[in-house]
């Protein structure tokens, strides 16, 4: 049915403006062999990232030890360039260039990468299965094409075509490509800003938009996210009460099933896990200077160097943002997923800017 497929293309496409315009970047995943050069191409002409050789698991969930990878190959080819290797012996330049071109071959098209995509273009889903479980983990929203052998439920759109033959892979891809490019013009020209779902750490997200310029997360929540819904739970044995906020940009979101659901099983999370705040700027720093002190003063006694004292309370300091901020909170209903990855997942598939706004915990007895 080619109006569908029509219909799937633009919200596609939609979906590319709104992440580029607010600054975001896009991930090109295709490592089949007839894609590779189709990919790196397209990827390179709008100046987006990509991925052609193996998908190693864990490039997106677990990025940081990834980013540490690309680390290690910007540094070899400075060292290559300042005449380092000059100054070392044959059989070290031989070991060091071997390890460059294996970094190299892996890492190319994502060692400019200054975080985690902001969306994922993937040629052929079935076959990069574990790209789209990450990036679908993660809340990154996901435009595949899907052929008649794959699975579109993990895809945010679907966009259904043929993933095998090369001019079906050049039309999706340059269509991508091309998206980028006007988005960018579209946002040179002073075009509106609009949000945008990153996945990985909100904090990294939140870096990432500062380096582009366009992080006012406050001033935007405030002027998109103007509807939502305040529930009231009540948790089993009525000892302990919630009420939350949740908004955004849209009544017509407000009022789907879907958008209820995660606010009640937000606050089924407030009341289960006792958050005391949505993220952790909103914890006072006197209290966090307090905490800080207080687990310095329960490590100095260990003997341990100072610089690893101040690695254990930094761990333990995370750790206690974990427990009272809800947005980093494990899932109660999948610990291996936090709040604010439901959120964000939230967000992609909506197409809009869900914040958790506010809520309060009472506790029977409790002052």
């Amino acid at each position: 049915d080619l109006q569908r497929t029509l219909k799937c293309v633009e919200e596609a496409r939609s979906a590319v403006e709104r992440v580029v315009r607010a600054g975001g970047h896009v991930l090109f995943v295709g490592t089949k062999k007839q894609a590779k050069p189709i990919v790196v191409e397209e990827a390179a002409r709008c100046g987006q990232f990509y991925v052609t050789e193996r998908w190693l698991g864990g490039m997106l969930t677990n990025f940081k030890t990834i980013r540490t990878s690309i680390k290690r190959l910007h540094d070899l080819d400075r060292m290559a360039t300042d005449g380092t290797f000059e100054k070392l012996s044959k059989k070290e330049v031989s070991r060091l260039t071997r390890e460059r071109e294996r970094l190299q071959f892996v890492f190319a098209g994502i060692k400019e990468m200054p975080g985690p995509p902001s969306l994922v273009f993937v040629v052929d889903t079935k076959k990069e299965e574990i790209a789209v479980a990450e990036a679908a983990r993660l809340g990154i929203p996901i435009v595949g094409v899907v052929d008649t052998n794959c699975d579109p439920t993990p895809v945010t759109f679907p966009v259904p075509g043929n993933d095998d033959a090369i001019r079906s892979i050049r039309l999706f891809t340059s269509m991508i490509a091309d998206t980028v490019l006007e988005s960018k013009a579209y946002a040179l020209e002073g075009g509106d800003e609009q949000t945008v779902s990153y996945g990985g750490e909100e904090s990294e997200a939140v870096d990432a938009l500062r380096k582009s310029g366009i992080a006012r997360a406050d001033s935007r929540a405030g002027r998109t996210a103007s509807e939502g819904v305040v529930e009231a739970y009540i948790h089993p044995g009525n000892r302990v009460g919630v009420l939350i906020e949740v908004n955004c940009e849209t009544d017509f979101v407000a009022r789907t099933d879907e958008f209820r659901e995660l606010v009640r099983n937000l606050a089924m999370q407030v009341a289960a896990a006792g958050a005391e705040v949505v993220r952790r700027e909103d914890v006072p720093a006197d209290r966090i200077e307090r905490e800080r002190e207080i687990l310095k003063a329960q490590t100095a006694g260990q003997g341990k160097p100072p610089q690893i004292v101040e690695k254990i309370v930094t761990g333990k300091l995370e750790k206690f943002f974990s427990e009272i901020c809800l947005l980093e909170q494990p899932y109660i209903r999948d610990d291996k997923t936090t709040v604010g990855d439901l959120v964000r997942h939230a967000s992609s598939k909506t197409g809009e800017n869900i914040q958790v706004r506010r809520f309060a915990r009472f506790r029977l007895g409790q002052e």
